[in-house]
């Protein structure tokens, strides 16, 4: 089955105690939440479990399962990563969100079920209209020899700025 989804499941836990209270983010729980929802939406696809026990939430680098994960999610082995919550992911917003980011512009899928969070990043290349400028317009990054920056033009029936553009990227 050349088609077939690779879905990796990340699970983790600060403290791996099984409480009656804890219950809600304990590793089994998590992986059954997990492996339900691929069932229901994923019925066909492969999925490999990566747990960190007893590893806070904070940072990355001491999480060893994840360590193991993060270089096969920058290079796309895997389709998709789910999680349980974005709180099983990361603790820290910021550090979470650059992790994402580096994730999802490899090709990943991420999504934390909980959290009703589906996220990815589509590179389309197409055609931008470019309908109103407000001012005298867009040059090359060239147009005026080697200097690369925006120029301010006045001419009779027009004054504005010129801004850089390099259309090449698009």
């Amino acid at each position: 089955m050349a088609n077939e989804l690779r879905i990796a499941a990340y699970t983790r836990i600060s403290v791996d105690i099984e409480s009656e209270k804890d219950k809600n983010v304990s590793i089994s729980h998590q992986k059954l939440i997990i492996s339900d929802y691929c069932k229901i939406h994923f019925p066909k696809a492969k999925v490999d479990y990566f747990t960190d026990r007893d590893r806070s939430g904070y940072t990355f680098d001491e999480r060893e399962d994840y360590q193991k994960l993060r270089p096969k999610l920058y290079n796309n082995y895997y389709d998709i990563l789910i999680v349980k919550d974005l709180s099983r992911f990361s603790r820290r917003n910021g550090e979470g969100l650059y992790e994402f980011e580096k994730i999802a512009k490899s090709g990943t899928r991420i999504i934390a079920i909980g959290d009703d969070v589906d996220y990815s990043i589509k590179r389309i290349s197409d055609y931008v209209p470019i309908e109103h400028t407000d001012g005298a317009g867009m040059m090359l990054p060239n147009a005026f020899g080697k200097e690369q920056k925006n120029q301010m033009v006045r001419l009779p029936w027009i004054k504005g700025l010129l801004g850089v553009f390099d259309f090449k990227k698009f």
